[in-house]
């Protein structure tokens, strides 16, 4: 399996140049990517499609400086990654650490839950190692950032310690 299997990717300038590379070393690697660029980058993902299937890459046209066509971008591909999931519930929590302070709190927790999962039809369970980050902001907690990775394969303790 490919290391990026199962995880999308905003490849931000991903049309051209460097982040060309990028957008064709990520799909390569497994991962779903969103070719975002101010240049129209439809030819790429064309050749990547080609290459590596239809549903391994999109594009959209992006101006990173301008805040409201980010919001759309991400909106995008968060819709596009929730679309291969399906008749999902939540089946867990566990709360691995957390810490608070008056004003932010860090909550890092294993979510679990089960959904049907890329077409299939039978079950699969899932497991997301998730960080999550609040901030009090004018008297309400808000979510000012959240990361969730695929547990894929058991570690050890000992696998995080280098020698």
């Amino acid at each position: 399996m490919a290391r990026l299997s199962g995880r999308a990717a905003i490849v931000t300038g991903g049309a051209k140049g460097i982040g060309r590379h990028y957008s064709r070393a990520l799909v390569a690697e497994g991962a779903r990517v969103m070719i975002a660029d101010i240049a129209d980058g439809r030819g790429l993902a064309e050749e990547i499609a080609a290459e590596h299937g239809a549903n391994s890459v999109i594009t959209a046209v992006a101006d990173v400086s301008d805040e409201a066509s980010v919001k759309k971008l991400v909106a995008a591909t968060m819709e596009r990654a929730a679309s291969n999931y399906r008749d999902g519930e939540i089946v867990g929590f566990e709360e691995v650490a957390r810490y608070v302070t008056t004003d932010l709190v860090c909550l890092a927790e294993v979510e679990r839950w089960s959904a049907k999962v890329a077409g299939r039809d039978d079950v699969s369970a899932v497991d997301l190692r998730v960080t999550s980050v609040f901030r009090l902001e004018e008297g309400t907690w808000k979510i000012v950032n959240r990361h969730a990775d695929p547990i894929t394969t058991p570690w050890t303790g000992e696998s995080v310690i280098r020698t």
